[in-house]
């Protein structure tokens, strides 16, 4: 089981291969419904913006294995990452729960699977043009 960062109840804290933190979009809908609608479901929304994410390099910040300083340092990272330039403002971070957790793991692993049957990501304009019914069969 995982358990991430969230905050505003609509971002992930998300890190990439070189350590660089950001809030990424959290995933919409189910695993379930995602899967039904395999690579159609790349075309947009909240399944396309974290496929770009994940094309990107970025990932969901597991925290549930951590000490509890670190995951501390880390929901203050996130926090930070929604003030303002002056300091102001900001959103409080939380941990999900595990049922919530368990949704944004699946979500993944459907998306995960999809990407690989379509051999990793939607080219952009071939991508656009799929999206708006212009590509030749």
């Amino acid at each position: 089981m995982a358990q991430y960062i969230i905050v505003g109840g609509q971002t992930l804290l998300g890190v990439d291969a070189d350590g660089n933190y950001r809030l990424l979009t959290a995933p919409m809908g189910t695993a379930e419904r995602l899967a039904e609608m395999g690579p159609d479901a790349l075309k947009g929304g909240a399944p396309r913006v974290v496929s770009n994410e994940m094309d990107k390099g970025f990932k969901y910040v597991d925290v549930e294995n951590m000490e509890p300083a670190e995951r501390g340092r880390l929901k203050q990272l996130a926090e930070d990452l929604t003030k303002g330039s002056d300091g102001s403002g900001g959103q409080m971070a939380f941990t999900t729960r595990p049922e919530h957790s368990d949704k944004i793991t699946k979500f993944v692993d459907v998306l995960k699977k999809i990407k690989a049957g379509i051999g990793g990501k939607l080219p952009g304009v071939l991508g656009i043009l799929d999206i708006m019914g212009m590509k030749k069969s």
